[in-house]
């Protein structure tokens, strides 16, 4: 694996993408040792059957279950902020839902559709001298 260029070369936009990964790889480690995943495992647990789950969507029993959030943490309309982000990722174990991976799947890809939607629905013909498509946080946007 090639070796990264330091942070002193990069440009403002590169630095930037390169942090927001750091943080959502470090936020996404520390939600693994955040106590309410603990209570789903708990709580989807198969009474007699050591090391078995029940789906809470579908309701079957499987080895393993994903620990999901019941509410997408990066909302259909796209990321907004850090403290958003992380307001929605710690939440309870109310919050949460011991999933198949199956059911995880299914419920993602509906998610990344809507997403996907939403990010054509936005998009319009901003007036810059290039005449390229941007989206509604375009700084450049005119306004109405």
């Amino acid at each position: 694996m090639p070796k990264k260029p330091p942070l002193s070369s990069l440009t403002s936009e590169e630095y930037a993408i390169r942090l927001k990964r750091i943080l959502f790889s470090s936020l996404g480690r520390a939600w693994c040792f955040w106590p309410p995943r603990n209570e789903v495992k708990k709580r989807c647990k198969v009474e007699g059957k050591t090391g078995w789950f029940k789906c809470e969507l579908c309701r079957t029993e499987r080895e393993k279950i994903d620990v999901d959030h019941i509410k997408p943490v990066i909302p259909v309309s796209g990321f907004t902020t850090w403290d958003a982000y992380i307001a929605a990722r710690f939440v309870t174990a109310d919050k949460l839902q011991g999933i198949c991976k199956d059911c995880h799947q299914r419920k993602t890809k509906v998610e990344n559709a809507q997403r996907k939607i939403n990010r054509e629905l936005s998009k319009i013909i901003c007036q810059h001298d290039d005449s390229s498509w941007c989206t509604d946080k375009c700084p450049k946007r005119k306004k109405k």
